[in-house]
C-alpha cells in the first residue's frame, strides 16, 4: 500500500502522484529510478524498500512517469492526470530485459484513491472544454452529485449536501473569495446576490467541489468546499486567443411570468453575452528551468434586454402590445449592460528542486450602464411605470496570494501562504433625489411607484496567513502527521442610504408632557432621552396608503374615484450611514494519515476554531469550537482498485459579518413617520412621471394629530443604545456528518462509486426575543439577544398566558395591563383571536415585564432548530482517455426540518444567523402557524440526475471533431402557503397547513450539446471552432411559484398572484466560439 501524506490547507491547491514498482511476479522492486516530467520540468526519486514512490505538491496537470532498474526494461506512463487535493496512484510492473528498452503502460491502470474518504468532483479543463458548460465558473459546481439550485441565494451559490446557498467556502488559488458579510461567492450584495467572482473559465485549470468527508484543514462551512486552481506556466511557451458569442438571435422566445400575473415587472426578452480572451504561459527567458509565468485577459460584455411594463397588457391569453424595446427614458432601448475586465497572472519560481515560491493575481473590475437592475413594476389599472429606479454599478474583486512550498527531507514538508482579497460594490442611482415609494392604494396589489429606494455599498479588505507542516513516521505502518494554523483578518465597511436624501425628523415644537412630541416619540426633545430621534437626520422609503378618515390627508385620483392618501415611511435609518466592522478568525488543526497496511488506511484529526466579530459598538468572540474528523478506508483486496470507506466529520460555520453590521453596530431604524404628499388645495399634484412629490418636513407632517386617523399615530424607532448582545457561552453553529461508501475500478478507466451521506444541524446561532406575537401586538417591548436557541433556552422573563376581558377595566385584579392591542390580534388564518376583547397581560412570575432579559427558571418557549439531510449518491465516471470521457451521477435525497439555514427562501431574507425566525416565542394563539413544524424544507429535491459524455474522433474522416452532451434532470421543490408575519407584516413568513402543503413544482431538466472541430495549422498550433447548444428541446417548465398568500401589510389573502409562476426554465440558447491555440 502506498503511503500518502495528509493534505494540508496549502497542499489542497496541489496534488500528489505516487505508485508501486513491481516485477512480473508481483514482488516489489526497491531502488528503481522514477523520473517525473511535467510542465515545469522533471523530478527524480527512487522506490523505497517497499517499492513505493511519491511526488508531492504538484500543480494540477498531465505528467509522464518513467521507471527503470538495471535488469529490467524501462516502463513509461504518459498523460497521468494530477488533480488538486488527491493522489494519483500508479502500479508499474517492470519486465525482464535491457534497461534501454521502454514499454509504454496505460495511465488509467489505477484510478481509485484508496486513502481518501472525501466525496465530490474534480473537474479539469480537459473535462469542461469537451462538454457544454456555461462560461462562468459556478456552472461547473452543478456537475457534482449533491449540488442543487439553492433558490433565492442565486445560481452562483448552490445548495450543497442540504445546506442553504450561503454556507459554502470558495477558494481560488488559495484565496478565500467567500464574501465576508453574507457568505456568497465573490462580490455579494443584499439586493442583487453574487455579481462577480474575480475568476472565469479562461483562467481555470481545475475546479474541485467537495460535498462531504472534509479533512481537518477545512472549516468555516456547513455546505460544500469549492476549490479553484488557475493555470500555470511551464518549460514551453503556450497560449491561445479566443472569442465567444452568445447572441440574441441564437435564443428562443422566453415564457413570461407577467402574462399570468396582476402585479407585473419588466419582461426579460433576451440576453447577449460576448467575451474575448488572450492567454500566454511559458518561462522567463534565461530561466527556463527556474521561472515560469502565466497571464490572461478576458474582457466580457453581458447585456439583458427588457420590455417595460407600461407597454404590455396582462391576463391569460393576452398578447403584449408590439411596440418594441422602448422606454420612457429618451426613447432609448432598455438594456442592462455589464462590462467585466477579467485578468489573471501567475509566477512560479523554483528556488531549487526542493523549494518553490509562487504568486498569483486575479480580479474582475466591472462597470455597468444606467439601467433597470431592479425591474420597475406596474399594477393595472394604474397607468404608472417607475422609470426612476435606474442605477449603475461599479464593483469587482482583486486577489493576490503568495505561497511557499518546501521539502526539507524526504519525510518533512513545510508550506506557508499569505493572501489579500479586496471586494467592493458601489451603486449610483440615476435619480438620487427621488424617494422610493411603494403604492399600497390598491387592495389586491402593490408596486413600486417611484424611486430606487435602498442602496447598500461596501468595501472589504481581507488578509490571511497560514502555515502547516507534515512529517512521515514509520511505526506500526506509516503515519503522516500534519499540524497547521491559519488566521483571517476581515475588514468590511458597509454604507447604507436611500434615494431622496436625508431629512430632519420633525420637531413639532410641542414639548409639553403629553403633548404632540410625546405622543409621537415618547419624548419631548432630542436631548432629554438617549433614544429620542427628534431633529436627527434620517433617510426613508415610503408607502402610499389610503385613509379616508384622515382630515389632513389630500385627495388623489385613483381607480374607483378620489381617496385621501398619505405617505408612511416603511423603513428608514437615523444613525451613521457607515458601519465599519471586523472579523478575526483563528484555526489550528492536527491530523494523522495512517496507512496501517496495504488494506487499511485511517485518517483522523481535530480542528480548533475561534472567531471574533466586532461591530461599531459591540463585539463577541466564539471560543473553543472543536471539530473532530475520522475516516477509515479499506481496500478489500489490497490492489488499489476498490475501497469501502466511512467518515465522520463535525463542521463549524463562520457567522458572516452581516450580524456585526446590523446587530453589533446599533442600526437605528425608524418607521411610521407619516407625511401628506405635496398638494394644491388639498389635491395631490402629480409629477412628470405621473407619480407624487414628497417633502418630508413639518408642514406636511401628520403624526400626533388624532383627526388624522392611522396617519396620526406614533412613530416606531430603535433606541440608540439598543445593540443586540450575545448571550454568554454562545458557540458557533455546527453540523455532524456521517458518510459510508464504496468505490470500484471497473477497468478501462471506468470508476463506479456509491455512498450514503447523513448531515444533521446540531446547533445554530440566531437573534431571539422573549415575547410572543400577541404580546408584541399588545405593546410589549421587544428586546433581543444572540444565542444558540433551543427548547431549553432560558434568557427572558416568560410571558404568562394572557386572559380575555371585554375592556381594559375588566382585567383581573393585580394584572399588569400591558396595553390594549393597537391593531386587531388575529391568528394565522385571519380570525380575530379575542373576538374584539382586551388581552390582559400580567408580569412574569419573577415580577419582571414579559420579555425582560434574565433567566426566570422556565424555558422561554422556543423549539429545537432542525435540518436533516439524507442522501444516496451513485456515480459512474471516466477521465478522458482513448478519446472519450464520462461523468454520470444520480442522487436521491430528503431534506427535512424547520430551519433552512443562512438564507431563507420563504421570505427571501439575506441575514445569516439574525433572521426573523426566532424573533418571537410561539405564544398561545398560533399566530406563527407552522413556522416551527418539521417538514420538507424549501430546497428539498428528491431526485437529481447529471450526465456528461464526450467523444473525440481521431481516425475517421471527421478526425478532429469532438462531440459532448450534458443532461440534467431535477425534481421539484415544495410549494407552501405562506402568510404574512402577524407583527412585522412581511409576506412569506408563516407556513399554513404544513410545509409543502400545496405539492411541488414540476420536474425540470434539459439536454445540451457541445461540438468543436480542430484544424491543424502547424505542428504546434491549431484552430478550433465550437458551438454549445443549451436546452435543445426548448422545454420551459415552471421553476418557482409565488407562495405568498398575503402581500406585505395588505391583509389576509391579499395576493391575487398567489400560486402563479415566478420563474420558468431558460429557453433554448446557443454559444459560438473560435479559438487559436499555439
Amino acid at each position: 500500500m502506498l503511503g500518502i501524506p495528509g493534505f494540508t490547507q496549502e497542499s489542497a491547491v496541489k496534488g500528489n502522484l505516487g505508485g508501486l514498482v513491481l516485477d512480473s511476479t508481483g514482488a516489489v522492486i526497491p531502488g528503481a529510478e522514477v523520473k517525473l516530467t511535467g510542465p515545469t520540468g522533471s523530478q527524480t526519486t527512487q522506490s523505497d524498500a517497499e517499492g513505493k514512490f511519491l511526488f508531492s505538491l504538484l500543480p494540477p496537470a498531465l505528467y509522464s512517469v518513467k521507471v527503470q532498474k538495471q535488469g529490467f526494461k524501462a516502463a513509461q506512463v504518459k498523460d497521468v492526470e494530477v488533480a488538486i487535493g488527491r493522489t494519483a496512484s500508479l502500479k508499474v510492473q517492470l519486465e525482464p530485459g535491457a534497461v534501454t528498452q521502454t514499454v509504454e503502460v496505460s495511465a488509467s491502470a489505477v484510478t481509485v484513491d484508496v486513502t481518501s474518504t472525501a466525496s465530490g468532483a474534480d473537474l479539469s479543463d480537459t473535462f469542461y472544454s469537451k462538454v457544454p458548460t456555461p462560461r462562468n465558473v459556478s456552472g461547473l459546481f452543478y456537475v457534482a452529485p449533491g449540488v442543487t439550485d439553492s433558490g433565492g441565494a442565486g445560481q452562483a451559490n448552490p445548495s450543497i449536501s442540504g445546506s442553504s446557498g450561503l454556507e459554502n467556502l470558495y477558494i481560488a488559488d488559495g484565496v478565500n473569495i467567500t464574501d465576508a458579510a453574507f457568505g456568497g461567492l465573490g462580490v455579494f450584495t443584499r439586493q442583487y446576490l453574487s455579481v462577480g467572482s474575480g475568476i472565469n473559465l479562461t483562467f481555470i485549470k481545475e475546479v474541485q467541489v467537495k460535498t462531504g468527508g472534509f479533512e481537518p484543514q477545512y472549516g468555516q462551512a456547513t455546505g460544500g468546499v469549492v476549490q479553484i486552481v488557475t493555470k500555470s506556466g511551464g518549460r514551453d511557451f503556450h497560449g491561445a486567443i479566443a472569442g465567444y458569442a452568445a447572441p440574441v438571435f441564437g435564443q428562443a422566445t422566453r415564457n413570461q411570468v407577467d402574462s399570468v400575473r396582476l402585479n407585473q415587472q419588466d419582461r426579460l426578452l433576451n440576453q447577449g453575452a460576448y467575451d474575448a480572451s488572450a492567454e500566454l504561459g511559458g518561462y522567463v527567458p534565461g530561466f527556463r528551468e527556474k521561472l515560469f509565468f502565466f497571464g490572461a485577459y478576458n474582457p466580457t460584455l453581458n447585456t439583458n434586454y427588457t420590455l417595460p411594463a407600461e407597454f404590455f397588457q396582462v391576463g391569460p391569453g393576452v398578447t403584449p402590445i408590439p411596440v418594441g424595446l422602448f422606454t420612457l427614458l429618451n426613447g432609448k432601448q432598455v438594456y442592462a449592460r455589464t462590462f467585466i475586465n477579467n485578468y489573471a497572472g501567475k509566477l512560479t519560481w523554483n528556488l531549487s528542486d526542493k523549494h518553490k515560491l509562487e504568486t498569483s493575481l486575479f480580479g474582475d473590475p466591472s462597470k455597468t450602464n444606467n439601467s433597470n437592475f431592479r425591474p420597475p413594476s406596474l399594477a393595472p389599472p394604474l397607468p404608472v411605470a417607475n422609470n426612476t429606479a435606474y442605477s449603475k454599478w461599479d464593483y469587482g474583486t482583486r486577489n493576490w496570494v503568495v505561497r511557499y512550498n518546501g521539502t526539507f527531507s524526504p519525510t518533512w514538508q513545510v508550506n506557508a501562504n499569505f493572501f489579500w482579497n479586496k471586494n467592493t460594490f458601489n451603486e449610483t442611482p440615476q435619480f438620487p433625489d427621488i424617494f422610493g415609494v411603494t403604492d399600497l392604494t390598491q387592495g389586491n396589489s402593490q408596486f413600486i411607484r417611484q424611486g430606487l429606494g435602498f442602496v447598500e455599498d461596501h468595501k472589504a479588505n481581507d488578509f490571511a496567513y497560514a502555515i502547516d507542516t507534515s512529517k512521515i513516521v514509520h511505526k506500526m505502518g506509516q503515519h503522516t502527521f500534519t499540524i497547521g494554523f491559519n488566521t483571517d483578518f476581515l475588514n468590511y465597511d458597509d454604507s447604507k442610504s436611500r434615494t431622496g436624501g436625508r431629512f430632519v425628523i420633525p420637531d413639532t415644537g410641542d414639548t409639553s408632557i403629553g403633548g404632540r412630541n410625546a405622543s409621537i416619540y415618547g419624548c419631548t426633545t432630542a436631548t432629554n432621552a438617549l433614544g429620542c430621534p427628534i431633529n436627527f437626520m434620517a433617510n426613508a422609503e415610503f408607502s402610499l396608503k389610503v385613509d379616508d378618515t384622515c382630515v389632513g390627508c389630500p385627495m388623489m385620483n385613483l381607480p374607483g374615484g378620489p381617496h385621501a392618501v398619505y405617505l408612511s415611511n416603511n423603513r428608514g435609518e437615523f444613525g451613521p450611514p457607515l458601519a465599519q466592522t471586523e472579523g478575526k478568525y483563528y484555526a489550528g488543526y492536527a491530523s494523522d494519515a495512517w496507512t496501517i497496511n496495504k488494506y487499511v488506511s485511517v485518517n483522523y484529526g481535530l480542528r480548533w476554531e475561534q472567531y471574533h466579530m466586532q461591530g461599531v459598538q459591540q463585539g463577541y468572540t466564539f471560543t473553543d469550537n472543536w471539530a473532530p474528523r475520522l475516516g477509515v478506508s479499506v481496500d478489500p483486496w489490497g490492489n488499489r482498485k476498490s475501497k469501502v470507506y466511512a467518515n465522520f466529520g463535525r463542521y463549524n460555520y463562520q457567522m458572516p459579518l452581516d450580524a456585526a453590521i446590523r446587530s453589533l453596530s446599533a442600526e437605528l431604524d425608524i418607521f411610521n413617520l407619516n407625511f401628506a404628499p405635496v398638494n394644491v388645495g388639498g389635491v395631490v399634484t402629480p409629477n412628470a412621471n405621473g407619480s407624487i412629490n414628497i417633502q418630508p418636513d413639518l408642514s406636511h407632517f401628520l403624526n400626533g394629530i388624532a383627526a388624522n386617523g392611522n396617519a396620526g399615530g406614533a412613530a416606531i424607532f430603535s433606541n440608540q443604545a439598543a445593540t443586540e448582545g450575545f448571550a454568554p457561552g454562545t458557540k458557533m453553529q455546527y453540523e455532524d456528518e456521517w458518510v459510508a461508501g464504496f468505490e470500484r475500478d471497473l477497468g478501462h478507466g471506468l470508476v463506479f462509486s456509491a455512498r450514503y451521506l447523513d448531515r444533521r444541524l446540531r446547533r445554530v446561532v440566531e437573534d431571539v426575543s422573549g415575547i410572543s406575537p400577541e404580546g408584541a401586538v399588545a405593546g410589549e417591548i421587544q428586546q433581543f439577544v444572540i444565542t444558540n436557541p433551543s427548547k431549553n433556552t432560558d434568557l427572558f422573563a416568560n410571558q404568562p398566558v394572557p386572559t380575555l376581558a371585554p375592556n381594559p377595566g375588566a382585567c383581573p385584579p393585580g394584572t399588569a395591563f400591558r396595553n390594549q392591542p393597537t391593531g386587531p390580534a388575529v391568528d394565522a388564518n385571519g380570525n380575530l383571536i379575542a373576538g374584539g376583547q382586551t388581552l390582559c397581560f400580567s408580569n412574569a412570575a419573577n415580577g419582571q415585564a414579559p420579555g425582560t432579559p434574565g433567566a426566570d427558571g422556565l424555558a422561554d418557549g422556543f423549539i429545537n432548530p432542525v435540518r436533516n439531510y439524507q442522501a444516496v449518491e451513485i456515480e459512474l465516471n471516466k477521465s478522458f482517455s482513448k478519446g472519450w470521457l464520462m461523468r454520470a451521477n444520480y442522487r436521491v435525497a430528503r431534506l427535512q426540518g424547520n430551519y433552512e439555514g443562512a438564507f431563507r427562501n420563504d421570505n427571501g431574507q439575506t441575514d445569516p444567523s439574525i433572521s426573523s425566525l426566532f424573533d418571537f416565542v410561539a405564544g398561545s394563539f398560533n399566530l406563527l402557524g407552522d413556522q416551527f413544524a418539521i417538514g420538507p424544507l424549501n430546497t428539498d429535491r428528491r431526485h437529481v440526475i447529471n450526465g456528461f459524455f464526450s467523444y473525440t474522433f481521431d481516425h475517421s474522416a471527421v478526425k478532429g471533431l469532438t462531440l459532448g452532451t450534458g443532461i440534467r434532470v431535477q425534481g421539484g421543490t415544495p410549494i407552501n402557503e405562506l402568510a404574512a408575519h402577524p407583527v412585522y407584516g412581511n409576506g412569506g413568513e408563516v407556513p399554513i397547513g404544513g410545509r409543502g402543503k400545496l405539492g411541488r413544482t414540476p420536474v425540470s431538466g434539459q439536454a445540451d450539446l457541445h461540438a468543436d472541430y480542430v484544424w491543424k495549422i502547424t505542428e504546434k498550433s491549431h484552430l478550433k471552432a465550437g458551438v454549445d447548444l443549451f436546452n435543445l428541446a426548448n422545454i420551459e417548465p415552471i421553476t418557482r411559484i409565488d407562495q405568498f398568500r398575503d402581500l406585505n401589510f395588505q391583509g389576509t389573502n391579499s395576493n391575487p398572484d398567489f400560486q402563479t409562476p415566478l420563474a420558468y426554465q431558460n429557453p433554448f440558447a446557443s454559444r459560438f466560439s473560435l479559438r487559436w491555440e499555439f
